[in-house]
């Protein structure tokens, strides 16, 4: 009180009446002090305007301390409508260069997040940060992915033009503009030396054979002549693989669980599938060796319901030819098999047929050798015509 007789600039006795309030926060002087100090101090919080984020930080520790000391104080609203200027002025030029100045601005907004106003300004503020720190977050993920795929850069540069291709592009016109057209163009073209695929009609090119990862063979997929898919072959990813799950992972969404992309990161071997808006990928690995294929979703959902239809249209004509056979039975002396997996191994003629039964004539049964030269019953749907 004494520093106050003496009529002193209030910034001179400004932190001793601070440290009074925080060391004695349950002080009864409240009506004394409010007139001797607390207009004074008021006043200067109302003429405050910081500029840094770190200044607002300190503005905002004393309208705390303010607001908690003098609840009922009548110039509180004005004091906390004056922050809430503050801080839009402060977060709307704050300038975040990296992470460690956006973590002192989400400071500042958490200290501000009760008095900011209503309004557009606010909602545009806030946007600001949000984009600011997604954009600083991907360029700290963008520098870490580039070191980690260090000698596997084509991974970045393939996705970027896979992404600028026209699906559904004819054979002629697939490789002709955009990023896809460079880097094509960079390849050799290997013909019938090319191990990613067994369709000669296939584009299929070879690329960096000299580089240290063996080199990668890109193949181009057609479905009804028209480009729906890509397949980059032969990538000798070894150690590299935990960062190239990880860049798949950023950038198209895992349609798998955790616990088989562990399995598949331990073993090196398996599949992975992810997906994106527009595209499928799959990344298959064996022992390191992977291939990575994308497909445009629509029309690879479209090639896989055609190849399902067309394969229980085969199913079912093999089943209906199946029934025919077994309708029309076997005569003697004709040449039947059975035991048959993936092959046949037992081989022998008919003698005579019984109701659904064969009397057979066993020429060889490698299950049972004993067999050899004696007749055995076998039941029809057992029997197939030798081949």
């Amino acid at each position: 009180m004494k520093l106050d007789e003496k009529k002193l600039d209030f910034d001179e006795l400004r932190e001793d009446f601070l440290a009074f309030l925080r060391k004695f926060p349950k002080s009864r002087f409240y009506p004394e002090m409010e007139l001797r100090f607390v207009a004074r101090w008021v006043g200067k919080l109302l003429g405050a305007n910081p500029g840094k984020p770190e200044d607002l930080l300190r503005f905002a520790e004393e309208v705390k301390l303010l607001k908690s000391r003098f609840p009922h104080l009548a110039e509180l609203e004005r004091v906390m409508s004056h922050f809430g200027e503050l801080c839009l002025a402060v977060l709307e030029k704050a300038e975040i260069g990296d992470l460690e100045a956006m973590k002192m601005v989400r400071r500042v907004e958490k200290s501000c997040d009760s008095v900011l106003p209503a309004g557009i300004r606010t909602v545009k503020v806030r946007k600001r940060l949000d984009d600011t720190q997604r954009r600083l977050e991907r360029q700290l993920a963008d520098k870490r992915e580039k070191a980690e795929l260090r000698g596997f850069e084509f991974f970045r540069m393939w996705d970027d033009a896979i992404r600028d291709l026209r699906w559904g592009s004819t054979r002629d016109d697939f490789a002709r503009r955009g990023k896809f057209a460079g880097l094509w163009k960079e390849g050799q073209d290997a013909g019938e030396d090319c191990q990613c695929t067994f369709d000669p009609e296939s584009p299929c090119r070879l690329f960096e054979p000299d580089a240290e990862h063996g080199g990668y063979e890109v193949v181009a997929r057609f479905f009804n002549d028209r480009l729906y898919g890509i397949d980059l072959c032969n990538l000798m990813v070894t150690t590299k693989l935990p960062a190239v799950y990880r860049f798949l992972s950023r950038r198209y969404r895992p349609a798998h669980s955790r616990s088989a992309a562990t399995r598949f990161l331990e073993a090196a071997t398996g599949t992975l599938r992810f997906e994106g808006r527009q595209l499928a990928v799959w990344l298959d690995c064996r022992q390191g060796i992977c291939t990575l294929r994308v497909a445009e979703k629509k029309a690879w959902e479209k090639k896989r319901r055609l190849e399902d239809e067309m394969r229980r249209d085969r199913q079912r004509e093999i089943e209906q030819r199946r029934r025919q056979r077994l309708e029309r039975g076997w005569k003697p002396e004709d040449c039947v098999e059975w035991s048959c997996g993936a092959a046949c191994t037992a081989r022998g003629k008919v003698v005579r047929a019984e109701g659904k039964r064969y009397l057979v004539l066993v020429d060889r049964n490698p299950e049972e050798p004993l067999q050899a030269g004696r007749r055995i019953w076998i039941r029809a749907e057992e029997l197939n015509d030798c081949q």
